[in-house]
């Protein structure tokens, strides 16, 4: 975490982990790593990785990596809408697009070009 995200060694090796373990992958692609899955102790630490993780983005990405929040399965399903929703965006569009959880609110994001703000769609609005 330290050379990915940026994060102090001291902040890294203060944050308490329930459980860690890797997801065995049914159709395993050579090179690459099972994913792991991380159940953090405070909620804190976890918003902290994940702000760190949405800064460093394009780093990230470059790197072949991105991290993604375990929700609920009723909040699965919304993510899994507005998912369908950002892919027409980019698709019809060529909009970039991105989907954000806040606590239990998910969010879509669109906008035209990285100069532009973004515009929000939360599921109840015309999905």
């Amino acid at each position: 975490m330290t050379s990915k995200l940026g994060m102090d060694q001291a902040k890294v090796d203060a944050i308490l982990f329930a459980n860690v373990h890797r997801l065995p992958r049914m159709n395993k692609v050579p090179g690459t790593a099972d994913p792991i899955i991380m159940k953090f102790l405070a909620y804190p630490a976890r918003e902290e990785v994940f702000r760190l993780a949405r800064q460093n983005g394009p780093k990230l990405r470059d790197l072949r990596l991105s991290l993604r929040s375990d929700l609920p399965p009723e909040l699965k399903a919304v993510r899994g809408k507005l998912a369908t929703k950002a892919y027409s965006i980019r698709k019809d569009n060529g909009y970039q697009t991105r989907i954000s959880e806040r606590g239990i609110t998910v969010t879509l994001e669109y906008r035209e070009s990285a100069d532009r703000p973004w515009k929000r769609i939360r599921l109840e609005d015309n999905i």
